[in-house]
């Protein structure tokens, strides 16, 4: 072999060499994404009666069912499993929570209360009660639900591939081959695994308007709502292919300039209350924006 052949040996060698072991960078992200199994707007029935009655309806009451242990309109609907009938006959706080939305609508409210103590003690029907206090409407709340939905049972995990430096700097999406898009989803399963979400609070409230007057039902209303995270939850892991198979890198590289000496830290620290209180404190949150979208929809707000 010549000395001229030898150079250009040496020197393929010498630019083949470094790009055999070059490594490449990504960063595999999946989304967990939920069907809309509920509707995102209330399911309202307005019949004729209800433009020609509306402007006259000044005195409201409401009127709670007897029992909740009927058959539940979510569970009729198929939309989430009953966990506790809410709706009794004595049931202050969710019917405080109404009466307060319907008078901040401009209505004059008679407590549900009274209605009953005077059907009681009159010995007469809860219409002929309301009629003799003066009401022009009754609302009727049919059913008042809290129940769980399971947001695993109609889902998808949305999986997208970009390239990355060895800082964890997420680049242009990557497309890659089968074997290494497989590679990719067993390696962000476990952390798919850690993010899927658990059981939510829902609530459910069905409810109709009778003209006091002539006992007619004018107006209807359902409505199912759910506890949501602000978004939906993102699983995201970083991955090297420097030889098969690509492996995850539980931290990408410090770029320079990212550490050095300081002169403190800071570290969070949460205090979460106990489950069940936090639970009372969504269902209630879910309840008032039930109540409060009802009240809107009923008075023509809407």
């Amino acid at each position: 072999m010549t000395t001229a052949r030898v150079l250009a040996a040496v020197l393929v060698g010498i630019a083949l060499g470094p790009l055999s072991g070059c490594a490449s960078y990504y960063v595999v992200q999946s989304r967990f994404v939920e069907a809309d199994r509920v509707s995102p707007t209330p399911e309202v029935t307005v019949t004729p009666l209800y433009g020609q009655v509306l402007d006259a309806v000044q005195n409201v009451a409401l009127r709670p069912p007897d029992t909740c242990e009927d058959r539940t309109a979510a569970q009729t609907e198929g939309q989430a499993r009953s966990r506790a009938e809410v709706l009794r006959t004595r049931c202050g706080v969710e019917m405080a929570e109404l009466e307060r939305a319907l008078a901040k609508g401009g209505f004059l409210v008679v407590s549900w209360s009274a209605i009953q103590d005077k059907a009681a003690s009159d010995d007469v029907a809860p219409m002929k009660a309301a009629a003799e206090l003066g009401v022009d409407a009754l609302l009727q709340v049919n059913s008042l639900e809290r129940s769980v939905i399971d947001p695993g049972l109609d889902a998808r995990w949305e999986r997208r591939f970009y390239a990355s430096s060895r800082h964890g700097e997420v680049g242009a999406p990557a497309p890659v081959d089968r074997a290494r898009r497989e590679r990719f989803e067993s390696l962000i399963a476990p952390e798919e695994q850690r993010i899927l979400p658990g059981q939510r609070l829902a609530a459910t409230i069905d409810a109709n308007a009778v003209l006091v007057a002539n006992g007619a039902s004018f107006w209807f209303y359902r409505w199912t709502v759910v506890d949501q995270p602000p978004t939906d939850p993102l699983a995201e892991v970083y991955v090297v292919c420097d030889s098969d198979p690509c492996e995850r890198v539980r931290e990408p590289a410090v770029s320079a300039g990212d550490e050095g000496p300081t002169a403190g830290s800071i570290e969070a620290v949460s205090s979460a209350g106990k489950a069940a209180d936090r639970d009372q404190v969504t269902y209630h949150r879910l309840i008032r924006t039930l109540v409060e979208d009802l009240v809107a929809r009923f008075s023509g707000r809407r």
